[in-house]
């Protein structure tokens, strides 16, 4: 899939898009789990924390992992701050479905 650089440069382009090897909402299951673990959590877990939970509930190694929280960075689910993922509106409304 080829991207036009204003897509990229405006920050709307999805993981996928920018060149991942498969689209990381393949795996809704944990897309989905994560947002509710985090909401779980008041809306922000340290990646630390969000990876132990994905590698033990749902087989996501450090790569799955990276591109499932890309993906929902992207789709503007998430927010990645430091060391820490916080919940946006919208992925607190997702996390609700």
């Amino acid at each position: 899939m080829k991207i036009n650089s204003s897509l990229r440069r405006s920050g709307k382009a999805n993981s996928y898009q920018l060149g991942c090897r498969h689209d990381p909402r393949s795996n809704p299951a944990a897309r989905k789990g994560l947002l509710q673990y985090l909401q779980k959590q008041g809306g922000t877990a340290t990646m630390v924390y969000l990876h132990s939970f994905s590698k033990i509930r749902y087989q996501a190694g450090h790569q799955a992992f990276s591109q499932i929280m890309e993906g929902l960075v992207a789709d503007g689910l998430v927010i990645f701050e430091g060391t820490s993922f916080s919940l946006t509106e919208q992925g607190r409304e997702q996390s609700k479905e």
